[in-house]
């Protein structure tokens, strides 16, 4: 998926992104996020460690945190474009079974 076609229809789908307000804005690593933001990190991380405590935050962990949550304009938006948390996962634990094979 490009990411200009995914800029342009998220902001088809949920309108320009508009200033955050400040009581929704809180800072993770030095930078402003939202709750959504730090519910998807946190369940992102909880995702890598599954499979290993040492193992770091991917994209596919990222992917399936975002996935998580139902109501965020993320999930909305992957799920706009058929992307669902089943489909990542399965994609996901089929890609780590081919690593597994290859160790």
């Amino acid at each position: 998926m490009a990411l200009a076609a995914s800029i342009t229809e998220f902001e088809l789908l949920h309108g320009r992104p508009r200033p955050a307000h400040a009581d929704r804005v809180f800072a993770l690593w030095g930078k402003p996020h939202t709750p959504e933001a730090l519910r998807t990190m946190e369940l992102s991380l909880a995702e890598a460690e599954q499979f290993h405590s040492a193992y770091p935050i991917g994209t596919e962990h990222i992917l399936l945190g975002l996935l998580a949550i139902p109501e965020s304009a993320g999930c909305r938006t992957m799920a706009y474009f058929g992307v669902d948390y089943a489909q990542a996962r399965a994609a996901r634990d089929e890609i780590w079974e081919l690593l597994k094979l290859t160790e």
